[in-house]
C-alpha cells in the first residue's frame, strides 16, 4: 500500500501543471479566430458562404504599377513555404 501511495505521489508531482496566466488552446482559438458574421475591412461579413465573394473580390482588385512593385518587393524577401529556392512572389 505504501509503495502504491509513493508511486501515486511521484506521478502527481511529475505531471505537468498549468502555469498561472497561461491560456488553454480553446481560449487562444477564441481570441484569434474570428466568428462567423464578424465584420471585415471589405464590407462582407465573414462566412463560409461568402467564400466565393471574397475570391471574386480578390480577382476584381487591380493594383497600380507602383502598388504591384511594392507587393513584389515585399514578397520577394520571403521564402516560399513549399521550397527554399523560390520566393513568395513566384507562388
Amino acid at each position: 500500500m505504501a509503495a502504491m501511495l509513493l508511486a501515486l505521489l511521484f506521478v502527481v508531482s511529475c505531471s505537468p501543471a498549468v502555469k498561472p496566466g497561461s491560456a488553454t488552446p480553446e481560449q487562444v482559438a477564441a481570441e484569434i479566430i474570428p466568428e462567423e458574421g464578424d465584420p471585415t475591412a471589405y464590407g462582407i461579413p465573414l462566412s463560409l458562404s461568402n467564400t466565393q465573394r471574397f475570391v471574386d473580390y480578390f480577382y476584381a482588385s487591380t493594383l497600380t504599377a507602383e502598388q504591384e512593385g511594392v507587393k513584389v518587393r515585399a514578397l520577394r524577401a520571403l521564402k516560399a513555404p513549399c521550397c527554399d529556392d523560390n520566393t513568395m512572389d513566384s507562388c
